[in-house]
């Protein structure tokens, strides 16, 4: 029977810098998948497919923090 992966930890990186801010979510599994901003949006890495599926509520979470601070061009 397989294990339900669940989120273990999220931690805020470079909470001070908002033009280098990331989210690294740590799973269950062991893996790690990093968020990042991408444009108006957010762009997760570092992880698998399924992964990605678990840490997508994260990222909507999260996406507001990403781009706060950041001078519109």
């Amino acid at each position: 029977m397989k294990r339900e992966i669940k989120i273990s930890r999220v931690e805020l990186l470079y909470y001070s810098q908002p033009e280098r801010r990331k989210v690294k979510v740590r799973l269950s599994n062991g893996h790690v998948g990093y968020i990042s901003r991408c444009w108006e949006s957010w762009e997760i890495y570092g992880c698998t497919v399924e992964d990605k599926r678990i840490i997508l509520p994260i990222a909507e979470q999260y996406n507001g923090w990403l781009h706060e601070g950041l001078k519109e061009y």
